[in-house]
């Protein structure tokens, strides 16, 4: 018996709670989803430029001003620009609604880490570094030989970065401006010994060779924004490197954000050997570190050299009401982990994990290992998996893969709920429930299970089988039917399963899809471009404000996969902190 797609869209439909959390707060959003911003009336408009500027004859100017305009994004006439930012900011004043403006096509060769910004006035009237003028480029800062472009210490509040290219030339091997592989961190918000760090967005910027970081060590950090720009290339060979690493976060939105290839320079040993740049276990695309209230929401996270996304609590309730909704994730060798670290009990509350695509996970072995692991969840104290799209290990040399895992000893109240796990090559299990003596009500319905790839097992539980519910699960392998499932060492068909595990209403049947071989590859060349991932990876990485391609989207991607396999979005519902 085979399933249309309409009736499989209607079995992975599920209610879930948690609804993502709105943009940068006090600030607008236009028709094309950019942040508006407009200056206050004693706001100072101080433009840069290094091809046109003069640090002797430059000068703050005001929004009624005759050379700026309607538009100071666009000034009317010849303003008198700065020609180095560090000049430009000795006159933006704190606690005011000031604005330093980089003029579009110009570089800069930065002389020293920007140690101290302005604090805007409100959430609404924020100290502002961004762009002007005509031209598509963004202003380059070239920051390899200070080691960081931006690093903020203590306390800090109401700014917006909007629109920069920062890139660590001297990290860049393909440069011929290239010295050594030194250096790191791109942007650095560290709020010090009880400091507060207070409504900062992060806007269309470009982060090359260089990481994103904020956190905080007893302070707090709330209303942090991050969207739409790209963070590409991280590496370390002294220690541990991700494309964004947060710690301490309460209350974040990282939206329609492309990481691409963070964490690794060239491929892994297996083993930690950072030389040269080589990706190892440690390293991520996204590395979030008991963190509250935050939310991904329609980001790429491809090519991580470990996983696509990191996430650590060491004690219990440490990361709480997390929502991490319709991104795409391609390659690396671990789609979302979520657990892991330490074995203390239920230190992830409230998580909700939808709409997600995951394909290819594992299948180029950035570290040189042979795994592919999609989901691993551990230690959650309530929470939602639903909607997820599971797809596409076709690497042979990858045996030691998974869809989904649900480990830890103390996991509690989650309900598994119709994803789909399809095409994994794998010599181990597609869902694997180790099992713990503290697990308990762990709902597992609905989802649709096929391996086509390989003749592992579609399920195996470690043995006890007492905290999970399950329920109307569709299931098919290549395999020997008889062999389909797993409990401890022991193989069993679908009815020895059913007798054992209790499962009401499983199915064992192959499920019919319009088009289950979509690729990023093949949705690349359905909007007109070339038929491979580099091809796509090519034209996402060329994301800004001036050249935004909704077609290049993770929403769009994985709407063009969802149809093939006849799925719909899971809604959130509810609220989410």
């Amino acid at each position: 018996m085979r399933i249309p797609g309409c009736a499989l869209a209607a079995l992975l439909v599920a209610g879930v709670l948690c609804a993502p959390a709105e943009g940068a707060e006090g600030l607008a959003r236009d028709a094309e989803g950019w942040t508006v911003f407009t200056p206050s009336r004693d706001t100072r408009l101080i433009y840069v430029s290094s091809s046109h500027g003069d640090d002797e004859m430059g000068r703050p100017h005001s929004p009624g001003d005759a050379a700026v305009g309607a538009d100071p994004f666009l000034p009317a006439g010849q303003v008198r620009p700065f020609r180095t930012v560090e000049a430009a900011l000795e006159h933006a004043r704190s606690g005011a609604a000031d604005w330093v403006l980089l003029r579009r096509g110009d570089t800069w060769y930065q002389r020293e880490t920007i140690r101290s910004l302005p604090d805007g006035r409100s959430p609404s009237e924020r100290f502002l570094l961004a762009t002007y003028g005509p031209d598509e480029a963004r202003p380059l800062l070239k920051t390899g030989r200070v080691g960081g472009a931006i690093f903020l210490y203590g306390s800090f509040e109401n700014m917006a970065i909007v629109g920069l290219h920062f890139h660590a030339h001297t990290r860049d091997t393909e440069s011929p401006e290239f010295e050594s592989y030194a250096g790191n961190s791109g942007f650095h918000f560290l709020v010090g010994p009880d400091g507060a760090g207070r409504h900062i967005l992060v806007e269309d910027c470009r982060i090359e060779f260089g990481s994103l970081v904020m956190q905080t060590r007893r302070g707090s950090f709330r209303g942090a924004v991050v969207r739409r720009n790209l963070v590409l290339n991280t590496y370390s060979v002294t220690g541990h490197s991700n494309g964004f690493f947060a710690a301490g976060l309460d209350g974040m939105l990282l939206e329609e954000n492309i990481f691409d290839h963070n964490g690794w320079r060239i491929q892994g040993d297996g083993g930690r050997n950072r030389s040269e740049g080589r990706a190892t276990m440690f390293n991520h695309n996204t590395y979030f570190s008991r963190c509250r209230n935050v939310v991904f929401r329609g980001n790429m996270f491809l090519r991580a050299a470990s996983m696509g996304n990191k996430w650590r609590a060491d004690n219990p309730g440490a990361s709480s009401d997390l929502l991490i909704d319709d991104n795409l994730y391609v390659e690396g060798e671990i789609g979302i982990g979520i657990g892991g670290n330490t074995d203390e009990p239920l230190r992830f509350q409230n998580v909700t994990i939808i709409n997600n695509v995951l394909a290819g996970v594992g299948r180029t072995r950035p570290t040189g290992r042979t795994l592919g692991w999609y989901i691993g969840i551990s230690d959650w104290d309530g929470g939602v998996l639903a909607g997820n799209c599971i797809i596409h290990q076709d690497n042979p040399e990858v045996g030691n893969v998974y869809g989904i895992r649900v480990g830890g000893g103390s996991t509690r109240n989650v309900r598994i709920h119709g994803n789909l796990i399809h095409g994994l090559h794998s010599t181990s299990a597609m869902v694997q429930l180790p099992g713990g003596a503290r697990q308990q009500s762990i709902l597992i319905s609905r989802n649709v299970v096929q391996s086509t790839a390989t003749e592992a097992a579609l399920v195996h539980a470690a043995g006890n089988l007492a905290p999970y519910r399950l329920a109307q699960n569709i299931y098919h392998g290549v395999g020997e039917p008889e062999r389909w499932f797993r409990i401890g060492d022991q193989s069993y068909g679908l009815d020895g399963w059913v007798e054992r595990a209790g499962e009401r209403g499983a199915v064992a049947q192959e499920v019919s899809f319009a088009d289950p071989e979509r690729t990023v590859a093949r949705y690349n060349a359905a909007v007109g471009g070339e038929p491979t991932f580099e091809a796509f990876v090519a034209e996402v990485r060329e994301q800004s404000r001036a050249n935004w391609r909704p077609q290049y989207t993770a929403r769009a991607v994985n709407d063009y996969i969802r149809a093939g396999f006849g799925i719909e979005r899971v809604e959130a519902h509810g609220s989410h902190p």
